[in-house]
Protein backbone atom coordinates (compact mmCIF):
# COMPACT_ATOMS: atom_id res chain seq x y z
CA UNK A 1 0.00 0.00 0.00
CA UNK A 2 1.29 3.07 -1.16
CA UNK A 3 1.54 6.09 1.32
CA UNK A 4 1.09 9.82 0.72
CA UNK A 5 2.27 12.38 2.61
CA UNK A 6 1.24 16.60 1.47
CA UNK A 7 0.21 15.32 -1.71
CA UNK A 8 -1.72 18.22 -2.77
CA UNK A 9 -4.49 16.84 -5.23
CA UNK A 10 -3.40 17.68 -9.32
CA UNK A 11 -1.55 20.67 -8.37
CA UNK A 12 2.00 18.57 -10.46
CA UNK A 13 1.85 17.17 -13.78
CA UNK A 14 -0.05 13.54 -13.70
CA UNK A 15 3.38 11.80 -14.81
CA UNK A 16 4.88 12.39 -11.70
CA UNK A 17 1.95 11.22 -9.13
CA UNK A 18 2.60 8.31 -7.58
CA UNK A 19 1.74 4.67 -8.66
CA UNK A 20 0.26 1.90 -6.18
CA UNK A 21 3.72 0.39 -5.75
CA UNK A 22 5.50 3.76 -4.85
CA UNK A 23 5.71 5.43 -1.84
CA UNK A 24 5.43 9.55 -2.34
CA UNK A 25 6.97 12.05 -0.19
CA UNK A 26 6.21 15.73 -0.38
CA UNK A 27 6.49 18.57 1.97
CA UNK A 28 5.59 22.12 1.03
CA UNK A 29 5.91 24.30 4.21
CA UNK A 30 8.47 26.92 4.44
CA UNK A 31 11.27 25.71 6.27
CA UNK A 32 10.24 22.22 6.94
CA UNK A 33 12.00 19.61 8.90
CA UNK A 34 10.34 16.14 8.44
CA UNK A 35 11.06 13.09 9.30
CA UNK A 36 10.09 9.51 7.93
CA UNK A 37 11.53 6.39 10.03
CA UNK A 38 8.13 4.52 10.53
CA UNK A 39 7.53 0.64 9.15
CA UNK A 40 5.40 2.13 6.61
CA UNK A 41 7.88 3.11 4.11
CA UNK A 42 8.91 -0.18 3.02
CA UNK A 43 7.44 0.09 -0.93
CA UNK A 44 9.37 -0.79 -3.96
CA UNK A 45 10.29 2.62 -5.16
CA UNK A 46 10.69 5.45 -2.41
CA UNK A 47 10.04 9.18 -4.13
CA UNK A 48 10.93 12.27 -2.41
CA UNK A 49 9.80 15.25 -4.39
CA UNK A 50 8.92 19.04 -4.54
CA UNK A 51 10.40 20.15 -0.61
CA UNK A 52 11.61 23.69 -0.86
CA UNK A 53 13.57 24.88 2.17
CA UNK A 54 13.16 21.70 3.91
CA UNK A 55 15.14 18.79 5.47
CA UNK A 56 14.03 15.57 5.03
CA UNK A 57 15.30 12.20 7.16
CA UNK A 58 14.18 8.66 5.78
CA UNK A 59 17.04 6.27 7.88
CA UNK A 60 15.70 3.25 6.92
CA UNK A 61 16.35 0.79 4.50
CA UNK A 62 14.98 1.58 1.08
CA UNK A 63 14.90 -0.50 -2.24
CA UNK A 64 14.80 2.15 -4.84
CA UNK A 65 14.78 6.10 -4.36
CA UNK A 66 13.65 8.96 -6.68
CA UNK A 67 14.73 12.43 -5.52
CA UNK A 68 13.32 14.95 -7.61
CA UNK A 69 12.57 19.07 -7.98
CA UNK A 70 14.29 19.33 -4.52
CA UNK A 71 15.55 23.20 -4.29
CA UNK A 72 16.97 24.74 -1.37
CA UNK A 73 16.99 21.42 1.06
CA UNK A 74 18.99 18.77 2.20
CA UNK A 75 18.00 15.02 1.79
CA UNK A 76 19.35 12.11 4.17
CA UNK A 77 18.69 8.90 3.39
CA UNK A 78 19.02 5.64 5.30
CA UNK A 79 20.81 2.57 2.86
CA UNK A 80 19.56 1.87 -0.69
CA UNK A 81 19.96 -1.60 -1.89
CA UNK A 82 18.82 -0.63 -5.39
CA UNK A 83 19.40 2.59 -7.39
CA UNK A 84 19.22 5.64 -5.75
CA UNK A 85 17.70 8.32 -8.94
CA UNK A 86 18.25 12.38 -8.03
CA UNK A 87 16.39 14.26 -10.77
CA UNK A 88 15.93 18.22 -11.43
CA UNK A 89 17.11 19.23 -8.25
CA UNK A 90 18.51 23.18 -7.14
CA UNK A 91 20.70 23.75 -4.16
CA UNK A 92 19.80 20.80 -2.54
CA UNK A 93 22.24 18.34 -0.95
CA UNK A 94 21.74 14.61 -0.47
CA UNK A 95 23.32 12.82 1.80
CA UNK A 96 22.71 8.79 1.60
CA UNK A 97 24.73 5.45 1.21
CA UNK A 98 23.47 3.26 -1.76
CA UNK A 99 24.32 0.61 -4.24
CA UNK A 100 24.43 2.31 -7.30
CA UNK A 101 23.57 6.25 -8.02
CA UNK A 102 22.54 8.02 -11.14
CA UNK A 103 22.33 12.32 -11.08
CA UNK A 104 20.85 14.26 -14.18
CA UNK A 105 19.50 17.29 -14.61
CA UNK A 106 20.96 18.84 -11.39
CA UNK A 107 22.05 22.31 -10.94
CA UNK A 108 23.95 23.61 -7.75
CA UNK A 109 23.79 20.25 -5.81
CA UNK A 110 26.27 18.39 -3.36
CA UNK A 111 25.77 14.43 -3.42
CA UNK A 112 27.59 13.03 -0.25
CA UNK A 113 27.55 9.39 -0.56
CA UNK A 114 28.88 5.82 -0.23
CA UNK A 115 28.45 4.00 -2.85
CA UNK A 116 29.88 0.48 -4.05
CA UNK A 117 29.46 1.07 -7.79
CA UNK A 118 30.46 4.35 -10.05
CA UNK A 119 28.58 6.87 -9.96
CA UNK A 120 26.67 7.99 -12.85
CA UNK A 121 26.58 11.81 -13.81
CA UNK A 122 24.46 13.09 -17.07
CA UNK A 123 25.65 15.92 -18.99
CA UNK A 124 22.79 18.43 -18.27
CA UNK A 125 24.36 18.38 -15.06
CA UNK A 126 25.95 22.14 -13.64
CA UNK A 127 27.98 22.44 -10.97
CA UNK A 128 27.30 19.74 -9.57
CA UNK A 129 29.77 18.09 -6.78
CA UNK A 130 30.34 14.39 -5.31
CA UNK A 131 31.56 14.08 -1.68
CA UNK A 132 32.42 11.28 0.72
CA UNK A 133 29.18 10.27 2.98
CA UNK A 134 29.21 12.93 6.19
CA UNK A 135 26.41 11.63 8.88
CA UNK A 136 25.86 8.84 11.57
CA UNK A 137 23.18 7.39 13.39
CA UNK A 138 22.89 4.73 15.09
CA UNK A 139 21.37 2.31 12.86
CA UNK A 140 23.20 2.78 10.00
CA UNK A 141 25.26 -0.27 10.11
CA UNK A 142 22.09 -2.65 10.38
CA UNK A 143 20.51 -0.82 7.63
CA UNK A 144 23.54 -1.16 5.31
CA UNK A 145 24.21 -4.71 6.34
CA UNK A 146 19.95 -5.18 5.20
CA UNK A 147 20.88 -3.23 2.07
CA UNK A 148 24.16 -4.88 0.88
CA UNK A 149 26.25 -1.87 0.51
CA UNK A 150 29.76 -2.88 2.15
CA UNK A 151 30.91 0.10 4.04
CA UNK A 152 34.69 -0.34 3.24
CA UNK A 153 34.30 -0.35 -0.29
CA UNK A 154 33.49 3.68 -1.23
CA UNK A 155 33.51 4.25 -5.11
CA UNK A 156 32.95 7.60 -4.55
CA UNK A 157 35.53 9.44 -6.68
CA UNK A 158 35.31 6.93 -9.45
CA UNK A 159 32.70 8.82 -11.32
CA UNK A 160 31.19 8.13 -14.51
CA UNK A 161 30.16 11.09 -17.01
CA UNK A 162 28.01 10.81 -19.79
CA UNK A 163 28.51 13.11 -22.41
CA UNK A 164 31.02 15.90 -22.95
CA UNK A 165 31.66 19.30 -20.99
CA UNK A 166 32.32 19.25 -17.19
CA UNK A 167 29.22 18.94 -15.45
CA UNK A 168 30.94 18.17 -11.86
CA UNK A 169 33.96 17.79 -9.65
CA UNK A 170 35.00 16.37 -6.38
CA UNK A 171 34.36 18.19 -3.02
CA UNK A 172 37.63 19.49 -1.85
CA UNK A 173 39.02 17.72 1.35
CA UNK A 174 39.35 21.54 2.95
CA UNK A 175 35.38 22.30 1.91
CA UNK A 176 34.26 18.86 3.80
CA UNK A 177 31.89 19.65 6.64
CA UNK A 178 30.32 16.91 8.79
CA UNK A 179 26.76 16.86 9.41
CA UNK A 180 25.12 16.08 12.27
CA UNK A 181 21.24 14.92 12.07
CA UNK A 182 19.47 16.81 14.77
CA UNK A 183 17.73 14.09 16.06
CA UNK A 184 19.84 11.53 16.72
CA UNK A 185 22.33 10.55 19.57
CA UNK A 186 26.04 10.98 19.06
CA UNK A 187 27.83 8.08 17.47
CA UNK A 188 30.56 7.30 15.19
CA UNK A 189 30.06 6.76 11.64
CA UNK A 190 29.70 3.14 10.44
CA UNK A 191 31.32 4.62 7.17
CA UNK A 192 35.01 5.53 7.36
CA UNK A 193 36.26 8.83 5.56
CA UNK A 194 38.98 8.50 3.02
CA UNK A 195 41.92 9.85 4.30
CA UNK A 196 42.86 13.04 3.20
CA UNK A 197 38.97 14.07 4.22
CA UNK A 198 39.39 12.68 7.59
CA UNK A 199 42.50 14.54 8.37
CA UNK A 200 41.14 17.86 7.65
CA UNK A 201 38.03 17.15 9.59
CA UNK A 202 40.30 16.59 12.46
CA UNK A 203 42.20 19.92 12.39
CA UNK A 204 38.78 21.98 11.89
CA UNK A 205 37.30 19.59 15.18
CA UNK A 206 40.58 20.93 17.17
CA UNK A 207 40.32 24.71 15.87
CA UNK A 208 36.52 24.57 17.21
CA UNK A 209 37.61 22.75 20.40
CA UNK A 210 40.13 25.60 21.00
CA UNK A 211 37.59 28.51 19.93
CA UNK A 212 35.38 27.27 22.44
CA UNK A 213 38.17 27.31 25.06
CA UNK A 214 38.72 30.85 24.27
CA UNK A 215 34.86 31.67 24.57
CA UNK A 216 34.75 30.08 27.96
CA UNK A 217 38.03 31.97 29.57
CA UNK A 218 36.47 35.40 27.99
CA UNK A 219 33.36 35.16 28.55
CA UNK A 220 32.80 37.51 31.30
CA UNK A 221 34.30 40.41 29.38
CA UNK A 222 32.14 42.11 27.06
CA UNK A 223 34.86 43.78 24.71
CA UNK A 224 35.86 41.12 24.12
CA UNK A 225 33.10 38.78 23.88
CA UNK A 226 31.19 41.33 21.43
CA UNK A 227 34.18 41.41 19.30
CA UNK A 228 34.13 37.55 19.16
CA UNK A 229 30.61 37.65 18.21
CA UNK A 230 31.45 40.25 15.08
CA UNK A 231 34.18 38.02 14.11
CA UNK A 232 32.04 34.96 14.19
CA UNK A 233 29.04 36.11 12.52
CA UNK A 234 31.36 37.41 9.61
CA UNK A 235 33.22 34.21 9.15
CA UNK A 236 30.20 31.77 9.80
CA UNK A 237 28.99 34.08 6.54
CA UNK A 238 31.93 33.74 4.49
CA UNK A 239 31.29 29.82 5.60
CA UNK A 240 27.55 29.84 3.97
CA UNK A 241 28.78 31.77 1.08
CA UNK A 242 32.21 29.40 0.17
CA UNK A 243 29.65 26.28 0.17
CA UNK A 244 27.28 27.39 -1.83
CA UNK A 245 24.16 28.24 0.86
CA UNK A 246 23.71 31.87 -0.86
CA UNK A 247 20.00 31.37 -0.08
CA UNK A 248 20.55 30.80 4.16
CA UNK A 249 23.05 33.88 3.27
CA UNK A 250 20.09 36.34 2.52
CA UNK A 251 18.24 35.01 5.19
CA UNK A 252 20.88 35.69 7.33
CA UNK A 253 21.51 38.95 6.08
CA UNK A 254 17.71 40.61 6.04
CA UNK A 255 17.48 38.96 10.25
CA UNK A 256 21.06 40.97 10.47
CA UNK A 257 19.29 44.43 9.20
CA UNK A 258 16.60 44.00 11.43
CA UNK A 259 17.89 43.63 14.52
CA UNK A 260 19.86 47.17 13.75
Amino acid sequence: MRKLIDLNGDRYPHTLKPTLSENYICTLEHETVKQYNENAIASELTSVGFNFKAQVYLLKTLQHVSVFGNSNSTIVLGSVSGILRVDSCERTAVIATAKCIIVSNCHDCTIYLSTNSYPIILDDCRNVKIAPFNTAYSELALHMNEAGVYKRLNLFTDVVQLGAGECFELLSAEKFSYYTIPFVEKCVSACPLPGTYAVCLERRMKNMALVMSKIRKHRDDELVCEKLKIFLNERFQEWMKARDHSYYHLDLSDITEIEL
